[in-house]
């Protein structure tokens, strides 16, 4: 049945349609929101319920079938079947490269299968090649079996296909996960559900695995993200196990997944009339670690010991298992990028280990010595049991910690690779390539590089409000973004975003978040402050190690920065961190910091070294009341993040390219901020005068910086030592006479 009849068998909401989607009210449940989404793909009907209602009940509730769901259903008078149509329960129709019908695989009831296909006109039973009879006079109908007299023809060979085969390549082309199952009814269930699954013409119970698996299948899973979904029985492990050791090698990522409490012999279809649905299977699918494969002889390869067992555990796992000596902590390996391994994966790893171990226990064998075997057998299972014990699994992997190749002290070495979902871009010249355990890379961003799209309308509108339309300023900002991408320092600088409240900071900050995923952290305001200095090792930075946005929020109006904590963490110069409980090591910053705030912290230095760090960028701009949205960010901004990134990587060539001189609105916002932190310029102003023959005692002069410190609420107060130090840089003269020290060339306005 066509798309459109089906439709019009719903309530549909005519806001949503689309020309091969739209939303309808389920007519199984009490549905006000119109929460049914009928799509269609290929030559197929999808039926999706948001409330959980199933596809079936959702057909016979309108007096449709599940096989009305096909463009081109069995067509079959029900009056005049014959004894063999009657048995049918369902034809399966296998497509070749090119989207063209290759043949049909029927299946019969009692799961009997025959395998039909059509050449110029002609009806072909089975796929071998051969002398076939035709099955009576003028048919057409040919097959291989022996009758006598009966007309004949050669008939050629049908290769065996992948079903659902054009949509398998799509769906690799596109990075979408595909599904292997034991079977084409299996293989439907998972279709009508929205993913992509394929099987094969031949069983898992039938044959020699080469027949079930010809290696010409292996090509269509290159790059490929693969779940293997076994029945629950022996051949059919065995099945998915051959498979995954085939296509593992071509494949990006190959998974096993065996579905939890299953009756023997059960599959997928079986385990979603059980109750479960689409989403217990993709959480299952994302908790189950990748297909490995040990060619070995897992008892006998290794000595029955704690070192033993760590050798077989990197034997197996080890090249997706690696320790930080610094931190004390186990990364994993997921496709992407290595991640510290918070879930116990490694301790999960070693126990299937056990596992092998435990069930290669039955193919122990001393040739012609019964009692020898199964005197060693006992061992065996003995040595399992004491292995399971909580000591002995962290004795074995704080001996695996100590291999060389697994531990690691520096990761994340490479300043110009950017890590996304799909791929590692090298922005030195912006290629592409696919994730790599050798790079160590740590991190992620949350969105993927896609040259095609370049468009963010509401980005670009926003900056354009936010910074009053200064064009010169917006490039700036971009290029800062740019440069933040990388883990380059030579620029020594850190970004302060400063300005009132309602005036789009925090939007700005949460896009910049966002679309550095994993390279982003944030820290308190307190981490960069004077009263937070600690002796020794700081904690409190370690774990910014690979980072390369650092957030500062929650600024208070009177604390004071700590500026050579500054001057190291924007020149990117080594200092000593630890994490809790380790030793200390030396973290090389690969941050930008970015300040957001609304007051200035105190800047206590004058010199030349802080101030040429700080680069000020104003957000002058006030959102009026009527102007504020709530939902700005989720509906304008968030669809626009991959663009946003683009707009980043952009940002990233315009730095390389035109170099990060600041705009004059910058350097200006600059010297404020440096004339607002001159203690001791607005001291002058405020009680000194300046004239050739005006002179002060040094104690007077410091008694009235004193008064006016009090008057004007100043918490930090310097020494006498470094106001004399400051007076002297302005070029005030301090000279001795018979009555003591005395400044030269100022006086107080109080003794005037």
């Amino acid at each position: 049945m066509n798309f459109e009849d089906i439709i019009d068998k719903f309530e549909i909401d005519k806001h949503s349609r689309k020309s091969d989607r739209v939303q309808a009210k389920c007519p199984c449940h009490d549905d006000e929101n119109a929460s049914l989404t009928i799509s269609h793909k290929g030559d197929k009907t999808f039926l999706f319920c948001h409330a959980g209602c199933e596809t079936r009940d959702i057909l016979e509730s309108v007096g449709l079938k599940m096989s009305d769901l096909f463009d081109k259903p069995l067509e079959i008078n029900e009056e005049k079947k014959s004894a063999f149509e009657k048995d049918i329960e369902a034809i399966y129709k296998f497509y070749d490269e090119n989207g063209d019908l290759a043949y049909e695989k029927i299946r019969k009831k009692g799961k009997k299968f025959l395998h039909r296909r059509y050449i110029d006109g002609a009806e072909i039973w089975g796929m071998e090649e051969g002398i076939h009879t035709e099955t009576f006079p003028g048919s057409n109908s040919w097959s291989m079996k022996k009758r006598p007299g009966a007309k004949t023809a050669f008939w050629p060979e049908q290769e065996q296909l992948l079903y659902n085969l054009p949509n398998l390549m799509k769906a690799v082309k596109n990075k979408e996960v595909v599904y292997i199952v034991e079977g084409e009814k299996d293989a439907d269930n998972l279709i009508l559900r929205g993913l992509v699954a394929t099987t094969t013409s031949i069983g898992a119970t039938k044959g020699d695995l080469g027949k079930k698996w010809p290696s010409r299948f292996n090509k269509y899973f290159k790059g490929a993200n693969v779940v293997l979904l076994p029945d629950n029985d022996a051949p059919g492990r065995a099945f998915m196990e051959h498979i995954a050791e085939q296509i593992k090698e071509l494949a990006n990522s190959v998974k096993i997944v065996e579905l939890p409490n299953l009756d023997e012999k059960g599959d997928i279809s079986d385990w979603f009339e059980d109750g479960n649905d689409i989403y217990d299977l993709l959480d299952l699918v994302k908790r189950t670690d990748e297909f490995v494969q040990y060619k070995g002889n897992i008892i006998y390869d290794f000595n029955w010991s704690d070192v033993g067992n760590a050798e077989r555990l990197i034997s197996i796992y080890g090249k997706d298992i690696k320790f930080n000596v610094n931190q004390g902590k186990w990364y994993v390996w997921n496709g992407v990028n290595w991640e510290l391994d918070n879930s116990f994966k490694v301790e999960n790893l070693y126990r299937r280990v056990l596992r092998k171990f435990q069930k290669d226990i039955v193919n122990i064998n001393i040739k012609n010595d019964e009692q020898a075997t199964s005197k060693q057998k006992e061992k065996a299972k003995a040595f399992v049991l004491r292995n399971e014990t909580d000591g002995k699994i962290k004795g074995v992997l704080n001996q695996a910690k100590t291999f060389q190749g697994v531990n690691f002290i520096e990761s994340d070495r490479d300043d110009y690779l950017f890590n996304t979902p799909e791929a590692t871009i090298n922005l030195r010249n912006l290629n592409q390539k696919k994730h790599d355990r050798r790079d160590l890379i740590t991190q992620c961003s949350n969105y993927s590089f896609n040259r095609e799209n370049d468009k963010c309308p509401n980005w670009i509108a926003f900056l354009n409000r936010i910074f009053c339309g200064d064009q010169e300023l917006i490039n700036y900002v971009q290029k800062a973004v740019g440069y933040s991408l990388t883990g380059d320092m030579s620029e020594q600088c850190l970004f302060m975003l400063w300005g009132g409240g309602a005036n789009g900071k925090s939007t700005f900050v949460k896009a910049l978040e966002d679309i550095m995923g994993s390279y982003a952290a944030t820290i308190k305001g307190e981490t960069l402050m004077e009263k937070n200095v600690q002796d020794g090792a700081r904690g409190d930075l370690a774990r910014l190690t690979n980072k390369r946005v650092v957030i500062a929020s929650e600024l208070q109006e009177g604390q004071v920065f700590n500026e050579p904590l500054l001057k190291v963490l924007s020149a990117g110069e080594t200092l000593p961190v630890r994490f809790m409980y380790q030793e200390e090591f030396m973290l090389k910053p690969k941050f930008k910091l970015w300040i957001m705030t609304n007051k200035k912290p105190k800047v206590k230095g004058n010199d030349h070294g802080i101030w040429r760090r700080w680069r000020m960028i104003p957000f002058k701009y006030k959102f009026t009341e009527k102007e504020k949205d709530p939902n700005f960010y989720e509906e304008k901004l968030k669809p626009e993040l991959e663009g946003i990134l683009l707009w980043a990587i952009t940002g990233y060539q315009m730095w390389k390219e035109q170099g990060f001189e600041a705009p004059k609105e910058v350097m200006e916002a600059v010297e404020d901020y440096k004339m607002d932190m001159d203690q001791v310029a607005r001291f002058i102003e405020d009680c000194c005068f300046i004239r050739e023959d005006a002179e002060c005692t040094g104690s007077a002069m410091y008694d009235e910086y004193l008064n006016w410190c009090i008057n004007e609420g100043e918490n930090y107060k310097m020494t006498n030592h470094k106001l004399a130090r400051d007076l002297k840089e302005k070029g005030f003269v301090n000279k001795r006479d018979m009555y003591g020290k005395k400044w030269g060339g100022i006086g107080i306005k109080a003794f005037k």
